[in-house]
This record gives structure tokens, C-alpha cells and sequence, in this order.
């Protein structure tokens, strides 16, 4: 073969692997742009459903306010705290858990969503029971006991919402966020019909139940229909068991962190006053708009991140997964600011100056609410890498923290001294935990990077390696 020949044939290969290569780009340009596609629509429909929900909440705790006063807002939120505690027993942690069957294609969805609907139902029973048992040890205020009982029902009816895992999983999430929308519209159309009727408070609980019975009765008919080909099916009582068993450290972190964001009102309500439970409720409910958009940026964005980690064959944290923590918590940064500084006016205007006392309590929650995102993204991770007993650990830790800290500052600050607990317990779980195990060392350092965002997007090399793709070891080893 002569030289020429042998430099024509070189140059062909070279040509060919060029070739190659672009459309490998080409390809991966078109999936990237076609999964950012579809997190975008997953994000923007999940939060319009979150909007919703929080208006939904926030009509119906102003109408409490202002048609019933202060104590009676304070006797609902002490109620609704107490049916609260029982919520994560009847989903069990199963959520992130069947998102991450389907997306891996373990099972039949039909089976997988089956096995999870059997057990929330099972436990969603026996949940009902144990409120009906325990409100009457938990208080002998008779209003507060008919109010939880009627609240109550709605814990049966949540077991339904596992089904929002197959709409997460293949990326359809706002799917099931529509049929939450029209649910949410028909309950607040409800609750300022209770204010135009001037109706009892407990007809406007009522309400509340009946707006979670016509959401789980339009789920069910959806998602069990042809355009989803589910269907209920006999499931082997060894995948129920994995099932569990991987979920139930994520169960017990669920119960742990809902004793120390509920467990403020609940103990607010047996050890101060109706007035200072109500004036509390007030901040609640605007804290919970914070968290909006992060928490639907990270449900969204979590089936990503699952299939990031199975094609890496690796569960050990890469900087390539960057891009998770910094978007969620930088949302989570914008939207508390805002809330601190608007905290007085926001106040005056939806709930008028009687509930002035709520405004520092709302600036403590808009700055917990940053570490609620840390504790979230921190938390969506360690799922994806199979360590749900390390994000256990660190939530039964924080509740620890918030219940003792409220043993303390309650009986002194009242509803300053609960915001303040859930403060610290939010940054212990969320963020310092971290630092107690070397293993999750690179993970802190991910976390402080999400927080230092704003000052990463002041510097021209920090916005490049923000949008910049991640290399490759094949590309690493052709730039050497």
C-alpha cells in the first residue's frame, strides 16, 4: 500500500469519526432540549397546581379568619395539624420509591401501582382509627375533636394520590396536576360559598373533604382509563415486602419531618393559646407558598436525575449532578427574599392588622424555607443512590431537635419560639447533617455551592461551568 493510499485512508477515518461525532452531538442536542422540554412543561404545571393549592389554602384559612376570628382559626389550624401527623403514614414513603420502579422498568406499572394502592389503602384504615382515638386524648375541646374527625376522612381519600408516581415517572406530571387544578377550583368556589351562606366551620371543613373526594374520584377514573392502560392486578406478596422495605425509611423520615412542621401546631394548641395558634396558622399557610416552585422543580426534575445516576453505573455523587441542587434552591432563595421583606404588607393586606403579631413569625419561615429546599434536593439524592436509611437518620435527628426546641421556646415566644425551632431543625437536617458523615462530604460541598448561587452568577467563569455541558471520560482523556 502506498504512503498516499495510507494518508487517503486516515484521512477517511478521521473523516468518518468526525462525522460520528457530530451526530452523536446532534443527538444528544435533541434529547437534552427534549427532556428540558418536558421538565419545563412538568415544572410549569406543577406549579400552577402548587399556586392553586396555596390559594386554595389561603381562602380557605382568610375566610376562617375573617368570618370566625382569630381562636377559631386557632382551634382549625390545631385540628388540621393533628389529622397532618398522619399523612405520611398513609403514602408510607412510597412515592419516590415507585417513581424510581417505574422509571427502571422493574416491574409492570400495572403491578407496581397496584402493590403501592393496596398498601396506602390498608394503612389509610387504620390511620382514621387511631385520629378518632387519639383527638380525644389530645384535647377535650369538643370543637377541635369534631373538626379532626371530619378531616380525618380526608386521610382515607390521600392513599389515591400514589397514582401521581406513574404520571412523575414517564414525565407526565402534569397530567395529574390538572385534575389537582380542577379540584382545587371547585374547592375554593365551595369555601367562599360557606362565607356567602355564613355557614358553621364545620361546613367548611366539609367542603375541604369533599374537594378531596371529587380530586381522588376524577384520579382514579383517569388513570385507570384507556389512555394509560392500568389496570389493578394481582401483585406477589414479595414485591408488597420490597416495596416496603425500601420505603419504610423513607416512611419514617415522612412521619419525622411532619412532627416537626406540624407538630409547631399541634403543640402551639396544647400548650398556648387559641389566639397565638391561630396567629401562627396565618405565617403557615404563607410559608408553605414558598416552597412552590422548588418542591415542583424537583419533582419534575427527580426522573432525570434517577436515569443520570442507572446510565453511570455509579451511585457515588459526580459534579455532573450540580444542576439538581442549584436550580431547586436557588428558586427557593428568590421566593424567600421576597417573602421576608413583603412579610408586612402581604399581612396587612390579607388578613388586616389584627394578625400583625404573624408578621416575624413569617420572615423565620421565609428563611427556613431556603434549608426546606437543601433538605429536598439532599433528600431526592440519596433515594435515587438506594440510601433512604442516611435521610432517615438525619430527619429523625431534626425532629428530635424541633420537638425539644419547642419544649423550650413555645411556653416563652409562643409562635416566634415554634418558627425558630423548625429554623434550626431545618438547617440540621437539610444542610449540617452532612458534615457528620465523611461519606457525605461531596454531597455538603454540592449543597454549599447551591447556596453560594448568587454569588457564583457574579463571576463570568461561574455562569460558564453553571451552563456548561459535563465531559465525558473519553473527553476528558482527548483534551489531555
Amino acid at each position: 500500500m502506498s504512503s498516499e493510499n495510507a494518508i487517503s485512508m486516515c484521512k477517511s477515518k478521521q473523516g468518518i469519526e468526525q462525522f460520528n461525532g457530530q451526530q452523536m452531538s446532534l443527538a444528544w442536542l435533541k434529547q437534552k432540549y427534549r427532556l428540558l422540554g418536558k421538565v419545563g412543561s412538568n415544572t410549569l404545571w406543577l406549579s400552577i397546581e402548587q399556586i392553586c393549592a396555596a390559594l386554595s389554602g389561603m381562602i380557605l384559612t382568610i375566610v376562617a379568619a375573617r368570618l370566625y376570628g382569630p381562636e377559631t382559626l386557632g382551634d382549625l389550624a390545631f385540628a388540621m395539624g393533628f389529622v397532618g401527623l398522619f399523612l405520611p403514614i398513609v403514602t408510607f414513603g412510597l412515592q419516590p420509591i415507585v417513581v424510581r420502579e417505574i422509571a427502571k422498568k422493574s416491574h409492570p406499572d400495572s403491578e407496581i401501582i397496584s402493590a403501592s394502592l393496596y398498601v396506602t389503602l390498608t394503612i389509610s384504615i387504620v390511620a382514621i382509627v387511631l385520629i378518632g382515638l387519639l383527638i380525644t386524648v389530645a384535647t377535650d375541646r369538643s370543637r377541635v375533636q369534631t373538626l379532626a374527625i371530619i378531616l380525618g376522612l380526608r386521610v382515607f381519600l390521600s392513599s389515591a394520590s400514589i397514582m401521581s408516581a406513574w404520571y412523575q415517572a414517564h414525565l407526565k406530571s402534569y397530567l395529574f396536576a390538572k385534575i389537582r387544578i380542577a379540584g382545587l377550583i371547585i374547592g375554593s368556589v365551595l369555601y367562599m360559598l360557606c362565607v356567602i351562606l355564613e355557614l358553621s366551620i364545620y361546613a367548611l371543613v366539609g367542603a375541604v373533604t369533599l374537594e378531596a373526594l371529587l380530586v381522588t374520584i376524577m384520579a382514579l377514573t383517569i388513570s385507570f382509563g384507556k389512555s394509560t392502560d392500568l389496570q389493578l392486578t394481582k401483585t406477589s406478596s414479595e414485591f408488597v415486602k420490597q416495596l416496603l422495605r425500601h420505603a419504610t425509611p423513607i416512611a419514617i423520615s415522612g412521619v419525622a419531618v411532619t412532627i416537626y412542621h406540624r407538630s409547631d401546631q399541634v403543640m402551639l394548641g396544647m400548650m398556648s393559646t387559641q389566639l397565638e395558634t391561630g396567629l401562627y396558622a396565618v405565617s403557615s399557610r404563607l410559608y408553605g407558598a414558598v416552597i412552590l416552585i422548588p418542591s415542583a422543580l424537583a419533582a419534575s426534575s427527580y426522573p432525570i436525575l434517577v436515569r443520570q445516576i442507572k446510565n453511570s453505573c455509579d451511585s457515588r455523587f459526580k459534579p455532573s449532578y450540580q444542576w439538581f441542587f442549584d436550580s431547586t434552591v436557588a428558586s427557593a432563595m428568590v421566593l424567600a427574599a421576597f417573602m421576608f421583606f413583603a412579610a408586612p404588607l402581604i399581612i396587612f393586606i390579607l388578613f388586616g392588622s389584627e394578625f400583625s403579631n404573624s408578621v416575624p413569625i413569617l420572615q423565620i419561615h421565609a428563611v427556613s424555607a431556603v434549608f426546606v429546599a437543601v433538605g429536598m434536593t439532599r433528600n431526592r439524592y440519596l433515594y435515587c443512590a438506594n440510601l433512604q436509611t442516611i435521610a432517615m437518620t438525619a430527619t429523625i435527628l431534626g425532629a428530635f431537635v424541633n420537638v425539644a426546641l419547642n419544649l423550650v421556646l413555645i411556653p416563652r415566644y409562643g409562635g416566634v419560639g415554634a418558627a425558630t425551632a423548625t429554623l434550626i431543625a431545618q438547617f440540621i437536617i437539610g444542610y449540617a447533617f452532612c458534615l457528620l458523615r465523611s461519606d457525605l462530604h461531596p454531597l455538603f460541598r454540592a449543597l454549599s455551592l447551591a447556596l453560594l448561587v448568587p454569588v457564583r452568577l457574579l463571576s463570568p467563569r461561574a455562569r460558564t461551568n453553571l451552563l456548561a455541558r459535563p465531559r465525558t471520560k473519553s473527553q476528558s482523556s482527548q483534551v489531555k
